[in-house]
C-alpha cells in the first residue's frame, strides 16, 4: 500500500500475476459507514435486551468519486480481475487503505473488502467521469 498524502481511499487487487491500484480523493458524499446495526428492546421487567450479530460491526464503503478516464479504466480492469478470480472459486478480496475522516490521519484504515455493488460510470464534461461502487469489509 502507498502512503496517502491527503484524505483519499486507495484500493488494490492482485491475482498473483498482475496488480491493479486506484486512488479516489474527490467524493460526492461521505464514503464510509457501518453495517450490522444492533437492536435494543426492553423486557417486561424493563431490562435492556440487545439483539444482532455478535461479530464486530463491519465497515462498508459507498464510493462516488470524480476520476479521470484512465482511473476509470483501471477500476474496470480491477473489478473484472477480482470478479474472474472470485468466480473461479478463489477467496478473492480487495485491499483498501482509507485515509478519510480519521482522528489520526497518519494511521489510515487498512483492511480487506469485497465488492457489494458493481462499478458504474457516468460521463461528465471534460476529462472527468463519476464512478460509483460499493465494498464491504470481510
Amino acid at each position: 500500500m502507498t502512503c496517502l498524502t491527503r484524505p483519499a481511499i486507495s484500493i488494490s487487487f492482485t491475482n498473483g500475476e498482475e496488480i491493479w491500484e486506484c486512488t479516489f480523493d474527490a467524493f460526492t458524499t461521505e464514503p464510509r459507514q457501518y453495517v450490522d446495526n444492533l437492536d435494543f428492546s426492553f423486557s417486561t421487567s424493563g431490562a435492556t435486551i440487545q439483539q444482532g450479530n455478535s461479530r464486530i460491526t463491519r465497515r462498508t464503503w459507498a464510493i462516488a468519486s470524480f476520476v479521470d478516464k484512465e482511473t476509470g479504466f483501471v477500476l474496470e480492469d480491477l473489478y473484472r480481475a477480482w470478479d474472474t478470480y472470485r468466480a473461479a472459486g478463489f477467496a478473492s478480496t480487495v485491499a483498501i487503505t482509507d485515509g478519510t475522516r480519521l482522528k489520526n490521519p497518519s494511521v489510515p484504515i487498512q483492511t480487506s473488502v469485497v465488492f457489494t455493488a458493481t462499478p458504474t460510470y457516468e460521463a461528465r464534461p471534460g476529462l472527468l467521469q463519476l464512478v460509483s461502487f460499493g465494498m464491504t469489509e470481510v
